[in-house]
């Protein structure tokens, strides 16, 4: 009787289905901040069900060797993709705040004025921004037919920036309505193609003439001082990142963030 030979991976480490060349959001290594949160055990435990049948949960990732697994570089180009593609307030509210809120070992909120909270009552606003490039479908360039066509080809999977491209490359990343008086430190996360940049900044450093790009209203019905903004791009992202960067992950630490952290 011949003994039923196991199945392998017919994906060599770091192959894509759309690329055979390694993609860079799994090469980066310039993670600045350790921190083990205290979570599961099992790292493919929640993302078995958006991963469908291709992802069983038996193990740490290093173990898979069914055939029909994405690789682990797969699942950190799916989960940066499954970033980008969703809308604003879902990504930002539903992802990447529970994201850093386990990355630094915050709690959650205990009001609506910020998004998270220290063991010492240090309160944060969390904000998140996609790294695009800039969309030259706008009116006077095409026609309106011409624009419409072009949204197919304008998805925002398609107009990612590299961060080694973040001072070549014309990209807008608009952080908005923060409420200076509802927080004490402001987290704002800046989603690249191949890294995710996360800066802070204290509230009282947040102030025009202080604070690269600042604008003290944001809307036209806020008052003055009350909400405001302020926009990064490849004229002023070095000013951030030397004066206020705090970490910089890989999308394979989020995916291992994503896998251990319960909702």
């Amino acid at each position: 009787m011949t003994t039923k030979p196991q199945p392998v991976s017919h994906f060599p480490r770091g192959s894509h289905a759309e690329s055979p060349q390694r993609h860079p959001a799994a090469n980066r290594s310039d993670v600045k901040y350790s921190n083990s949160s205290p979570i599961s055990r099992n790292p493919f435990e929640s993302c078995r069900a958006a991963l469908s049948d291709r992802i069983s949960s038996v193990g740490p990732m290093e173990n898979v060797v069914r055939s029909d697994f994405v690789s682990r570089d797969d699942l950190a180009i799916q989960v940066r993709d499954g970033l980008f593609r969703a809308a604003s307030r879902t990504y930002a509210e539903q992802y990447v705040e529970p994201l850093v809120r386990a990355r630094y070992e915050l709690h959650e909120p205990t009001s609506n004025d910020h998004d998270a909270i220290s063991a010492d009552g240090t309160t944060f606003e969390i904000k998140a921004c996609k790294v695009l490039k800039t969309s030259t479908n706008r009116a006077g360039k095409r026609s309106l037919l011409e624009r419409v066509l072009y949204e197919n080809s304008n998805a925002p999977t398609q107009r990612l920036v590299p961060f080694q491209s973040r001072d070549k490359v014309d990209f807008d990343a608009n952080v908005q309505n923060v409420k200076r008086d509802h927080f004490d430190m402001l987290l704002y996360v800046l989603l690249f193609e191949d890294t995710i940049k996360v800066f802070e900044a204290e509230s009282e450093q947040i102030a025009t003439g202080i604070f690269r790009g600042w604008s003290d209203k944001h809307g036209r019905y806020d008052a003055l001082g009350k909400s405001g903004q302020f926009s990064v791009n490849r004229r002023t992202i070095e000013w951030h990142l030397q004066t206020t960067l705090k970490d910089s992950l890989t999308y394979n630490d989020a995916v291992d963030i994503f896998a251990r952290t319960s909702e």
